[in-house]
């Protein structure tokens, strides 16, 4: 197994631009995913690390043989759609609803962050244009890219 690795730096959990940060690393899962061929698609993964200072995102393929033409950048830059923000949506806030309250209050404990309460205002406040924008700041960002081979 071989894989290709993107990283950029993320953003913070204290950043009010964090839940759009959550929506974007899903719609660019979902999307990349979506772009190649049905047999790798389980070896994409987007995720944004928040236990890194600020935080990284990664964005990785895994693949036999690895697919050297796979280049993200294009299909980050394409504009986040009506329905890919809505289902995303439906999908965090169900994730965020089942968390059980301690852990929505040991978060706001190791952040120090204002309340739960206004985290979930924060998370229901998210728009698409906030995930646009942020989707167009991560774009213009420097991304580190690296190649594993096996």
């Amino acid at each position: 197994m071989s894989e290709i690795r993107f990283a950029s730096r993320g953003i913070s959990r204290k950043d009010n631009d964090y839940f759009a940060m959550r929506f974007l690393v899903e719609i660019l899962q979902n999307r990349f995913r979506a772009k190649v061929d049905a047999g790798l698609q389980n070896g994409v993964t987007v995720t944004h690390d928040r236990n890194f200072l600020p935080s990284v995102v990664f964005l990785k393929f895994s693949s036999r043989p690895i697919a050297t033409e796979v280049n993200p950048m294009p299909w980050l830059k394409e504009p986040i759609t009506a329905a890919e923000f809505n289902q995303t949506r439906t999908k965090i806030l169900a994730e965020i609803d089942g968390k059980p309250l301690v852990d929505k209050m040991l978060d706001t404990d190791t952040f120090k962050l204002v309340s739960v309460k206004s985290e979930m205002q924060k998370l229901n406040a998210v728009t698409q244009a906030d995930v646009q924008r942020v989707a167009n700041k991560l774009s213009n960002q420097p991304f580190v890219n690296v190649m594993l081979k096996n």
